[in-house]
């Protein structure tokens, strides 16, 4: 039972919606219109129909016998002009009175009313807009969603990869693993050392980078000799510096001290001398090292040439030697992310610039 209940709910549920659809309407408004012309037509075409039949009658001589035929007639078109006349009335009439099991079926022929159409013809129209309304909105939600979606991962990308930077610069510290000591070095090692760096690259307070990247070139060049082993000595820098094929033409004095380039070029002045041998102590004790490819150094630019990359250069401080370029052999193509003692290490040239000057005022 509950179940034929159902179906006739959804039946009159239907039938309501139906009754409600502006284009069925319209149907029925047209057929309310025509029942209400018929209501004014057919009254008019009876009276024009008696009039012929009365002036047939009184023309035709016969007038007792056509008398009864046209009162006969008259009657009948007398009823179906008064059923036209009314007829709109009876079937509002019925309409508004018959009813079904659950719903009503007078609602199509009731809701057939001129205002109740143009009302009903400008809510849908205002229906459409409105889903044109909500369904442009609901675009520009979902995009927005989109959009927001996007950033969101973009951002989470930005911070990841930023972290990641972040992580790598935490693990590329050089393994300068500063434990704010420095080891014991030999004070003749140590002289021997900053000398040659300060016959490179001189020794003015702005040029700290300049002469602890250059100290680092020169510690590769030790290790890059597989005999030398892991420790820096003075007859290893001697057979570095005295190799024609890496210095020059073994220009370089292995007994080389600040003395001695005193002679030669004038006065070193004590700043300067503690200033180079605070970085060979530096270098020496493996606080400061690079890329074990960067293996070129130079005062002018010729490391322009095919043999090798350019990896940076800096200001040395000192007129008569203003520029010194590093670089790292043209055919490894990319700066190596380790040192020469196998630790993971920067690759970018400013963040030596800037450690150097951070290492040396720690220590200085």
């Amino acid at each position: 039972m509950d179940k034929y209940i159902n179906i006739l709910a959804d039946t009159a549920d239907s039938t309501l919606k139906f009754c409600d659809s502006y284009n069925v309407l319209v149907v029925f408004y047209f057929i309310k219109q025509m029942l209400t012309l018929l209501c004014i037509i057919v009254p008019i075409a009876l009276i024009v129909m008696l009039t012929i039949d009365v002036v047939k009658t009184v023309t035709s001589g016969k007038i007792d016998e056509d008398i009864k035929r046209l009162g006969k007639k008259f009657a009948i078109r007398f009823l179906v002009c008064f059923a036209f006349f009314f007829l709109p009335t009876i079937v509002n009439l019925v309409a508004k009175t018959i009813q079904f099991v659950s719903y009503d079926a007078s609602k199509c022929w009731l809701n057939a009313d001129k205002d109740y159409i143009i009302s009903l013809k400008e809510k849908n129209e205002n229906d459409i807009k409105n889903a044109d309304i909500d369904s442009k909105n609901k675009q520009n939600d979902e995009e927005n969603k989109k959009k927001q979606e996007s950033d969101a991962l973009k951002d989470k990308l930005d911070k990841d990869l930023k972290d990641k930077k972040e992580k790598e610069k935490q693990d590329m510290q050089n393994n300068n693993t500063d434990n704010g000591v420095l080891s014991e070095q030999s004070d003749e090692v140590v002289e021997n050392f900053a000398a040659f760096i300060y016959s490179e690259v001189g020794g003015e307070t702005s040029g700290i980078p300049v002469q602890m990247i250059t100290g680092a070139v020169f510690i590769n060049h030790f290790y890059d000799l597989n005999e030398m082993g892991s420790e820096v000595t003075r007859d290893k820098m001697c057979k570095v510096f005295t190799d024609g094929k890496r210095y020059q033409g073994g220009q370089f004095n292995c007994n080389l001290t600040f003395d001695i380039l005193q002679t030669q070029r004038g006065t070193i002045s004590q700043e300067s001398r503690a200033q180079v041998k605070l970085i060979a102590k530096l270098l020496l004790d493996k606080k400061f090292t690079i890329p074990k490819n960067i293996i070129y150094q130079a005062a002018d630019y010729i490391l322009k040439n095919d043999s090798a990359i350019v990896w940076g250069n800096l200001s040395t401080g000192a007129p008569a030697l203003p520029n010194v370029y590093f670089g790292y052999p043209s055919y490894q193509k990319t700066v190596d992310t380790t040192d020469i003692y196998g630790n993971t290490v920067n690759t970018e040239f400013n963040y030596y610039v800037n450690y150097a000057n951070e290492l040396y005022n720690k220590y200085k």
